[in-house]
């Protein structure tokens, strides 16, 4: 909940000064928060993957095949670099 409230503390310092009346800023807090809670924890009956070796997937992928979205029409030649952070 940390990192919640210095991520929340970050966006706030980048409002401008209108926003940061006390009713907007706790109504933002209670947002945000809301947000990103729902963001955390593994769902019910989901379990995480052990023995996971990340180092296998890294480097430069390339799509051989994809589905019909208006939004992918025309690409050509689509990689994913991935990388750990």
């Amino acid at each position: 909940m940390l990192t919640l409230t210095v991520m929340v503390s970050v966006v706030l310092a980048k409002f401008p000064n209108s926003y940061k009346n006390s009713n907007m800023k706790t109504k933002l807090i209670v947002l945000l928060s809301l947000i990103l809670s729902a963001c955390m924890g593994v769902p019910d009956g989901i379990h995480v993957v052990t023995g996971f070796e990340a180092n296998k997937y890294l480097g430069t992928w390339y799509e051989i095949a994809r589905l019909d979205h208006s939004f992918e029409r025309g690409l050509e030649k689509v990689t994913a670099n991935l990388n750990i952070l």
